[in-house]
């Protein structure tokens, strides 16, 4: 069987593309599928940006990683329990990199008494094509432990499919008709759900979530429908606060440890800030993340469950055995055999250590292709990765100390395939790769895990020659699934 992505499929005259361009604008606008903030005229807003007609992804690759998100959030929880593993992992990256030495001193010098831990998780893979087997496999990028954004807008773009196709003249095509062909996606309501659960295990009523956000958010939206949804359903206080407003107003009960802030107790600390370094402008920002993980409230996440989305501890995963050790206590009680720790192997590629030397058929190899790999530092957030003849730069210039910061990552290559972007009001036909998250909600208590369910999914369309994603940096494109078998 040959790759099928990659002709435009949804054949549209002029007047037509102009109709649902016209439909695509006005759905999104009445329903609050909108983007505004940082870069923009203040109070000006626009549509999301988003793709006319849902992507391609096939179906065995997709089937095989919304199997996977349950096992994954296990995976997550037993590592983060493991503070031996974390440690001896994460010592030399700390070493050269203070973002991860500051989120070490916080793990090893806080004993928070708060002992649920809450994380909203999303897993990212891309399509590659076994040319060997003539399948498709997903295989991850990375997972992310903390602000796993756009579960709001992700439920929008699902929902102006499901229009846009059951209307002309997008109607005559039945390849996007249908629960079978169009998954339903709401991970908004999934997510909101999750939060729900961690407030009723902090048990006190009157508490609210607060949302450490950024001081300037062009993502705020994607956040009020979190907020506005947890009101509407649930009758939970949501209040917005930077690290800032932590630190010059926030404070602990002296007996309780509760987290005060503004006369409001605090359940839930769900961060959607803090993930990067350049989120910590003065040093009293380090002291309110501190103040944070010291405090009564459940973090979302605590700092265990994030070092444990590192890129150095998803480079651990993939060396021989380390599954296994990790699932070893608790493989009866949560019924994981080995074949779910294969499935979980399955998914990821070659990912290697740079702490120390590379083996001289590796380096050869990378050397000789750099396009086909990937450096990759402990961030998150978009544009920190190092790709082609920058790959072999780096090798040769960078300390042994200096590379021990970064994990080496084969790259995946998915098969593109075309289609229309809308973008600041206006159309255009694009070649396209996908990259598809899967998100999930953990709670969990020392060895146990009470909640880790699977919360729907977010779909990321890109030009191909961008090496970067990020639909709040205005490189990509809010998108759903198209099952193709």
């Amino acid at each position: 069987k040959k790759p099928k992505f990659q002709t435009m499929e949804f054949e549209l005259t002029k007047e037509e593309r102009e109709q649902v361009v016209i439909e695509a604008k006005d759905w999104a606008f009445t329903h609050g599928f909108v983007m505004g903030g940082a870069t923009d005229e203040p109070g000006s807003i626009m549509h999301a940006p988003f793709t006319l007609t849902p992507a391609p992804y096939n179906r065995t690759a997709y089937e095989q990683v919304v199997a996977a998100a349950q096992d994954f959030g296990y995976l997550v929880h037993f590592t983060s329990q493991d503070r031996e593993f974390l440690l001896k992992n994460l010592r030399r990256a700390a070493k050269v990199d203070s973002y991860t030495r500051e989120l070490l001193k916080i793990y090893e010098t806080v004993d928070s008494p708060q002992k649920y831990e809450f994380a909203v998780l999303r897993s990212d893979y891309m399509l590659h094509y076994d040319e060997h087997n003539k399948t498709f496999v997903s295989k991850q990028v990375e997972i992310n432990t903390m602000s796993s954004s756009f579960g709001g807008l992700s439920s929008k773009v699902n929902g102006l499919h499901r229009f846009l196709s059951s209307h002309r003249p997008l109607s005559r095509y039945p390849q996007i008709q249908g629960e079978k062909n169009l998954p339903f996606n709401d991970p908004l309501t999934s997510i909101v759900g999750g939060i729900a659960k961690a407030w009723k295990f902090y048990n006190s009523p009157n508490a609210v979530i607060l949302m450490l956000v950024l001081p300037v958010e062009r993502n705020a939206i994607d956040q009020r429908l979190i907020e506005y949804n947890l009101w509407e359903h649930h009758k939970i206080r949501l209040i917005r606060r930077t690290l800032h407003d932590v630190s010059s107003r926030g404070k602990l009960h002296p007996q309780t440890k509760a987290l005060l802030i503004d006369d409001f107790e605090v359940a839930v600390v769900y961060m959607r800030a803090s993930y990067s370094p350049d989120h910590f402008q003065h040093p009293s920002d380090w002291e309110a993340r501190t103040t944070i993980e010291a405090s009564l409230a459940i973090k979302c996440p605590s700092i265990a469950y994030h070092l444990t989305g590192t890129k150095k501890i998803q480079q651990v995963w993939c060396e021989e055995g380390v599954l296994e050790q990790i699932f070893a206590k608790n493989k009866q009680k949560y019924n994981i055999s080995q074949k779910n720790i294969d499935n979980l192997r399955h998914c990821f590629v070659g990912l290697y250590s740079l702490d120390s030397r590379l083996n001289d058929t590796l380096l050869n190899k990378v050397k000789a292709n750099p396009s086909d790999y990937v450096l990759k530092p402990q961030r998150e957030g978009g544009g920190n990765n190092i790709y082609d003849e920058k790959v072999r730069e780096s090798l040769e210039t960078l300390s042994e100390d200096e590379l021990g910061a970064y994990i080496l990552m084969e790259r995946i290559k998915p098969k593109s395939f075309k289609t229309l972007a809308m973008r600041k009001g206006a159309c255009a036909e694009i070649e396209a790769l996908s990259e598809l998250g899967i998100f999930s909600v953990l709670v969990g208590n020392g060895q146990e895990v009470l909640v880790n369910e699977n919360a729907g999914y977010l779909l990321r369309t890109k030009v191909t020659t961008e090496n970067e994603g990020g639909v709040a940096v205005g490189i990509s494109l809010l998108d759903s699934v198209r099952l193709v078998d």
